[in-house]
């Protein structure tokens, strides 16, 4: 009978040992679903954070340039003023005082405004001229 009982016994152990691996396997997946889940989560937040970084990138883009577009604006319309009040007969001196500006400012309005003005005029006149006269062959 002892024989039965130790033969019981081990059984037992067996069992115990199959019941803790089953465990021990049961928490490894438990542990590696959860691993794999955060795996995932952390890629879509990189991959949601590259997305947001490259569209903040072409607003930022955008705002610059819509704010070079509206400093232009504005420079050649101060510019325009600028020489308005030469045309009156004000000299540089003068209008710069008038104005708050220094002199060398005052003629670089003058100059800008002069280089704008023979550029809408040079373009304007291509626009004419294209497709007038004969074309090469």
């Amino acid at each position: 009978m002892t024989q039965e009982t130790g033969g019981a016994r081990k059984l037992s152990a067996r069992q115990k040992a199959r019941l803790a691996a089953a465990e021990r396997a049961e928490r490894f997946e438990r542990r590696e679903a959860e691993r794999r889940r955060l795996a995932e989560d952390v890629i879509l937040r990189l991959d949601e954070a590259k997305e947001f970084a490259a569209e903040t990138e072409r607003l930022v883009a955008d705002l610059r340039r819509e704010r070079a577009a509206r400093l232009a604006e504005k420079s050649a319309a101060l510019d325009a003023l600028v020489v308005a009040l030469l045309d009156t007969g004000a000299d540089a001196a003068e209008a710069a005082e008038r104005v708050g500006l220094s002199q060398a400012e005052v003629k670089a309005a003058r100059r800008r405004h002069a280089a704008a003005e023979a550029a809408s005029t040079t373009t304007a006149g291509q626009g004419a001229g294209e497709g007038a006269g004969p074309r090469p062959s």
